[in-house]
């Protein structure tokens, strides 16, 4: 990988990893405070359960951009060292050094996420200076390795098959996948690695 290869791949994986990840966790917001509430349900009433969809999204916000945009960017880089675009082993071994590191960012404002989305009547702000008065800088990590134990084995399915799914379609029509259709590559993917991984999610929540 030449110096010129080296500056494209980071500048490209920075711009649309931080664009990527914020577009899809403000989409998805609503739905995954609507999760969490259904999963802490032993703490949270119903009649509350589809109010304040947006409450933390800030904290989501803040986290989502440079936790996607380190991923992408160990993704590639591990792929690119690697020398091969399309193996399933070298996208698994990328997929789950880009959570790693990835989580470092990505947990504290989860932790902060999930707890304004359970208690959406206290200001971020409130939340962040509890749990750091309470737990200390620990807190905002609570549940790192959960969180790891959910996400490297998501992203180890959802991206091997991405990259499969792509090379198939491609192969197919003879030409290279559209952003469309890369996109619906991932989202199916996507769905199939929720699927086989939702109680690992239940848990860590």
């Amino acid at each position: 990988m030449t110096d010129i290869d080296l500056l494209e791949t980071v500048q490209r994986s920075l711009i649309s990893g931080s664009l990527a990840g914020c577009t899809v966790d403000l989409l998805l917001y609503p739905i995954d405070t609507v999760k969490t509430r259904l999963q802490q349900k032993a703490n949270f009433h119903r009649r509350f359960l589809f109010s304040s969809l947006y409450f933390g999204v800030g904290s989501a916000m803040i986290g989502s951009g440079p936790s996607s945009a380190i991923f992408f960017l160990s993704y590639n880089l591990i792929k690119q060292t690697a020398n091969s675009s399309s193996s399933s082993q070298v996208s698994m071994i990328a997929a789950a050094f880009g959570e790693t590191c990835a989580c470092f960012v990505r947990v504290p404002t989860e932790v902060i996420k999930q707890r304004a989305q359970v208690n959406r009547n206290l200001r971020l702000s409130t939340i962040v200076r509890s749990c750091l008065r309470d737990e200390g800088l620990s807190g905002l990590y609570r549940g790192y390795f959960a969180t790891l134990a959910r996400e490297i084995p998501f992203s180890m399915i959802q991206y091997p098959l991405w990259e499969f799914f792509k090379e198939y379609q491609s192969i197919k029509q003879a030409y290279p996948v559209s952003p469309w259709q890369g996109a619906l590559c991932g989202s199916i993917a996507g769905g199939i690695a929720a699927s086989i991984t939702t109680p690992l999610d239940v848990a860590k929540t």
